[in-house]
């Protein structure tokens, strides 16, 4: 979203990402890096980084060290699809234009390192256009259109975002967990748009209350 910038850039070095990630860990926090070229995806890796959001060009290397690492990846493809679906509606031509560039690159990543078997949380870096705060379930349809399966998609949405994020007591249906829920029309197994279409949620349960 920042006119004059190349995706493939890598904006920290390794030096300065060792020192930002290690002061990070100090005080009990996770870290993320919003990484989009190879290069800036191995040094966040090389770096201790928890997770990698948006991975667009990722390579065979970069895979094979994450995985080494358990470095989560967070596609964020709610990010640049919703630009995409919403390209003549307002959307700053530059940014077009990179997404429609970038875009099956991007989503080629993905499916490799999903392939692969690497850690995946769900993220959508939200408050880019038509990306908004509170719509993130649209995430699990764009993750399902790549391949991504129905079941795989909760769980990076549930179980796997809580481990990312270190909140043991969440994402999970067990005892002394937090009584979290969105209840929904029909099966999300058999079709992903009871989750990702608000228009079929029902109930939102925290913290064992009813909140919507």
């Amino acid at each position: 979203m920042t006119p004059g910038v190349n995706p493939e850039d890598a904006h920290y070095s390794l030096e300065e990402l060792t020192v930002g990630i290690h002061e990070g860990h100090r005080f009990n926090k996770t870290c993320a890096s919003h990484a989009q070229g190879s290069e800036g995806v191995l040094n966040a890796v090389r770096s201790g980084i928890d997770s990698i959001e948006h991975s667009i060009f990722l390579t065979d290397e970069c895979v094979e060290e994450m995985l080494a690492a358990g470095t989560y990846l967070v596609p964020t493809l709610s990010a640049l699809l919703n630009i995409v679906e919403n390209k003549d509606r307002g959307v700053p031509a530059f940014a077009v234009e990179k997404s429609l560039r970038i875009k099956d690159r991007h989503q080629e990543s993905i499916k490799i390192f999903y392939k692969a078997g690497g850690k995946i949380a769900m993220g959508t870096d939200a408050e880019t256009p038509y990306n908004l705060q509170g719509a993130n379930s649209g995430e699990l349809r764009f993750m399902t259109d790549i391949g991504i399966s129905n079941l795989d998609a909760l769980k990076f949405s549930t179980s796997n975002a809580a481990d990312l994020l270190t909140l043991n007591e969440r994402g999970r249906i067990q005892k002394n967990c937090f009584a979290d829920f969105l209840i929904v029309d029909g099966n999300p197994l058999e079709n992903i748009l009871q989750v990702s279409d608000r228009n079929n949620h029902r109930l939102v349960v925290k913290n064992g209350k009813v909140v919507s």
